[in-house]
């Protein structure tokens, strides 16, 4: 299918329930859900909402107040949204500066599924 769209610039149309497969293979996508289009587009796009990180820090309770000092959104434990003009590297040392120990940081890549899921719970 990728052959075929790439080497004759032909437009596919896929239906299919296997959303990884999905992901890999469509640039565009419309979700139909009860009957009703709630999506049509790049799903790349809508995944540029404020980057999601997570976060592996102790103690837990002390970082709140440095990433809410630092513009940031606690989602749920661990979960951080960063918002644009703040830079990953300033939180940490933000975090480091405050004696609070950093196991893991690493950027929430979203999948076509996760955004599926949040399209259909609207």
């Amino acid at each position: 299918i990728l052959r075929l769209r790439d080497a004759h610039g032909l437009t596919v149309v896929l239906s299919s329930h296997l959303l990884s497969e999905v992901e890999q293979i469509c640039s565009r996508l419309a979700i139909l859900n009860q009957g009703r289009m709630i999506f049509c587009g790049r799903w790349q796009d809508g995944l540029e909402r404020v980057p999601r990180w997570t976060f592996d820090v102790d103690p837990w309770d002390q970082s709140r107040g440095v990433f809410d000092a630092a513009g940031c959104r606690v989602v749920e434990e661990s979960l951080i949204e960063i918002p644009a003009g703040v830079d990953v590297s300033d939180v940490v040392a933000a975090l480091v500066n405050s004696g609070i120990r950093i196991r893991r940081v690493e950027p929430l890549k979203r999948s076509l599924e996760d955004f599926y899921l949040e399209h259909v719970r609207q």
